[in-house]
């Protein structure tokens, strides 16, 4: 599979809009009329945390695919 820059720049912005979600949760937990309980803070928090874990396992797998970069190589 052959990734372009264009692939890892997209990749790159995609682990930015992690600080947009955040943004998004902290205005509803201000703002929403209906407070959240720990849980649904609990659970939001948790869910971001995996979203931008996934976000940046992607990241890297591209960065190793555009750089050629193989695991199994022993370096010198």
């Amino acid at each position: 599979m052959n990734k372009t820059r264009f692939d890892l720049e997209q990749a790159i912005m995609q682990c930015w809009s992690t600080c947009d979600d955040l943004m998004l949760f902290a205005q509803a937990y201000q703002d929403y009329e209906e407070e959240m309980t720990e849980d649904d803070v609990a659970n939001t928090i948790l869910g971001l945390h995996y979203i931008h874990e996934m976000r940046c396992k992607k990241l890297l797998e591209l960065h190793r695919q555009f750089f050629e970069i193989d695991n199994y190589r022993k370096s010198k």
